[in-house]
């Protein structure tokens, strides 16, 4: 195959992940067409006749090893942190009072949440409480 041609199947293969994120699988495919396109063109002008099965095996090798080496650190610098720290913060109540051991609602950080009153009295309605932990998305006040 031309040179020219395997850099523009590997650009097009690299523009569909764009289409369809699969992590990383069809980008590095694209990657190693375009790595083989540039390989054939300086053997060519290097003047090293190829066979024409060689760019097939480059390419083969080239997308395996780009796979299997950069495929996890790739996914591992642009992944999204998806968990949400509330270290402590303060959290008002806004619908009723909520009685020890119980949950209920209130507003932390203009965001409605819900609250487990782990104190020993009740939490009053309008009277805003610290949050010394969380359990998934519910806040737990001490």
């Amino acid at each position: 195959m031309a040179w020219w041609l395997w850099i523009v199947l590997g650009l097009i293969v690299i523009s569909i992940e764009v289409l369809v994120s699969l992590e990383f699988f069809l980008f590095l495919v694209g990657a190693a067409g375009v790595l083989t396109g540039i390989f054939v063109w300086a053997c060519g002008a290097l003047g090293i006749e190829l066979a024409y099965s060689t760019g097939y095996f480059v390419f083969a090798i080239s997308s395996v090893l780009l796979i299997f080496f950069a495929r996890g650190p790739l996914k591992r610098h642009f992944a999204v942190k998806q968990q949400v720290e509330f270290s402590t913060g303060i959290v008002t109540i806004t619908d009723a009072d909520i009685a020890p051991n119980t949950l209920g609602k209130g507003e932390m950080r203009g965001a409605n949440c819900q609250v487990h009153n782990l104190t020993g009295s009740p939490l009053v309605v309008g009277k805003s409480y610290t949050v010394s932990a969380y359990d998934g998305i519910i806040l737990i006040v001490k």
